[in-house]
């Protein structure tokens, strides 16, 4: 590992700011770009500490290592600007995609991102931004996974999951197909408790009897609010998942369809968010 390392982040928002400033904090050089972002993105670079260059060229062309961080419909589209930023007769990068993709998307990018301009590593992020240096894991796979390991640090809690690119992604489609699962089938019975005004004794009793299930739920649901898009999008990535595996994706497609319900009746899910934070609220009071 070169000790004088200059990271790229794309880009730098709830994630990708997260990552950035803890390799920053790390003596790592940590650029990224804000042309085209939006000011909530330019706040979090800026809080982060990053170094702010023009353009998605400069980034591509001083970076050793780029990580990908943005919604999982936008990750084949960044991979390929990257490639068509990429300077002629330049050293190799790693390229770190950290997007909640399937395997499928991870070959598209592959074809994309080919040797020998590019090395690609698979990245899955499992747990919240705000959380991930307390419980946030990153799986890794791919011929430079444990050199991306090395590079990260701890925290986050890093792990290779093998030298396939491929791998790191199937295992985060499992783990976040279970928690949308489990935040799916609670979101359809609290919507139908709160109509029938028996919300509180529903999430009281639910509380007492599965209490390692109702404390997921609880750090869950908020992020659902603002990030509804994007979890639909990772679990139609589930879906393509399952579907290219010749499984037909039953339960990914039930809760696609109860995320996509949610989405369009937001002030419902604000309501639900709303009355949780406040149950819990009691509850450690």
């Amino acid at each position: 590992m070169k000790l004088a390392l200059t990271v790229g982040v794309l880009f730098p928002g709830e994630m990708g700011s997260v990552l950035g400033g803890l390799l920053r904090a790390r003596g790592i050089h940590v650029v990224t770009t804000l042309q085209g972002r939006s000011m909530r993105t330019a706040e979090l670079c800026h809080a982060a500490e990053l170094t702010e260059l023009s353009s998605l060229r400069e980034v591509v062309s001083c970076a050793d290592v780029i990580i990908s961080t943005v919604t999982p419909a936008d990750a084949v589209g960044i991979a390929q600007q990257v490639r068509a930023e990429f300077p002629v007769a330049r050293q190799p990068v790693i390229y770190v995609d950290a997007n909640s993709v399937s395997p499928v998307t991870m070959r598209h990018l592959g074809e994309v991102l080919r040797l020998p301009d590019f090395i690609l590593v698979d990245a899955s992020i499992h747990g919240l931004a705000s959380r991930i240096t307390q419980h946030g894991t990153m799986y890794l796979s791919g011929s430079e996974a444990a050199e991306v390991a090395a590079i990260v640090g701890s925290p986050p809690r890093t792990v290779v999951v093998g030298q396939d690119v491929g791998q790191a992604s199937l295992l985060k489609m499992l783990l976040g197909g279970t928690s949308k699962g489990l935040v799916a089938l609670l979101l359809e019975l609290s919507d139908l408790a709160h109509r029938e005004g028996m919300l509180e004794e529903f999430w009281a009793e639910f509380g007492r009897f599965y209490p390692g299930v109702m404390e997921p739920f609880q750090r869950l649901l908020p992020t659902y609010s603002e990030h509804i898009g994007r979890r639909i999008q990772e679990i139609g990535e589930l879906e393509l998942t399952l579907a290219t595996a010749g499984r037909d994706p039953i339960m990914a497609t039930a809760v696609r369809t109860l995320l996509s319900r949610c989405a369009r009746s937001p002030a419902s899910l604000r309501t639900l968010v709303e009355r949780l934070s406040a149950a819990a609220s009691r509850g450690r009071g």
